[in-house]
């Protein structure tokens, strides 16, 4: 399936626990669709596996923490629960501007991830289907702020698009695990970072949302909660010593 390369849209979180996740998911089985991924394959989830990438003072976390209107981060994501399963990944920069997120991404191929990893920029001209400037994008931060991977985070997302506005989405990730980066080769290296019974679901859009989601937001008495697997990550790991 054709991967989309740029996002650009409103993302909201809250925090449920697994018995309203599943009472929700019962719901959107009704008015939503199951991502056409799922739709091929017949599975109820697939994994996520994300490598994130930050400054050694801890720049993108600390934005994160202090609430700062427009903020970015770095990541290499694989859609597997680990790098050397799957063929391909994407270099992923997400950025914040108030309520709205944008992201752009690239895709590598799987024997380029050493390469990037280990911030080897002479190595862009040999890694294929380059965005140029997503690439120079990361080339320039990796520069300016000497950007090093710190943590790695996996997690099963089960997600629902709109039936009429595919550009709704709404996910679940739950078992939400994590590990330092030099350990990420260590299967037994990884631990959870949140509850077992909690569930984040996340709604993404771009106009609207539909009447029948508010209901849902009412009956549940459901609020948003900023929620950031990357600096859960980084606090599980006492990667700072503020917090």
């Amino acid at each position: 399936m054709k991967q989309k390369l740029h996002f650009q849209r409103f993302e909201f979180k809250y925090q449920l626990p697994r018995e309203v996740a599943d009472k929700i998911r019962f719901f959107l089985k009704k008015k939503m669709l199951l991502d056409p991924y799922l739709q091929l394959t017949g599975q109820e989830y697939y994994w996520v596996t994300s490598l994130y990438f930050d400054s050694p003072n801890m720049k993108s976390f600390y934005e994160k923490i202090h609430g700062a209107k427009a903020r970015r981060k770095f990541r290499v994501r694989a859609y597997a629960d680990q790098f050397d399963s799957v063929q391909e990944y994407f270099l992923e920069i997400k950025r914040k501007y108030d309520m709205t997120v944008v992201k752009d991404r690239m895709v590598f191929g799987v024997d380029d991830l050493d390469a990037f990893v280990t911030a080897r920029l002479d190595h862009k001209n040999e890694v294929a289907k380059v965005d140029k400037k997503v690439w120079e994008e990361y080339v320039r931060a990796h520069t300016l702020f000497g950007l090093q991977p710190m943590v790695q985070v996996r997690y099963k997302r089960e997600p629902f698009i709109g039936k009429r506005d595919s550009k709704i989405r709404i996910t679940f990730d739950y078992d939400i695990e994590s590990c330092l980066e030099q350990h990420r080769d260590f299967e037994d290296a990884y631990t959870p970072i949140l509850d077992s019974e909690v569930v984040i679901m996340e709604v993404k859009f771009n106009n609207l949302l539909p009447a029948w989601f508010r209901d849902i937001l009412y009956e549940y008495q459901l609020n948003r909660e900023p929620y950031s697997k990357y600096c859960e990550s980084v606090m599980h790991h006492r990667l700072v010593n503020d917090y």
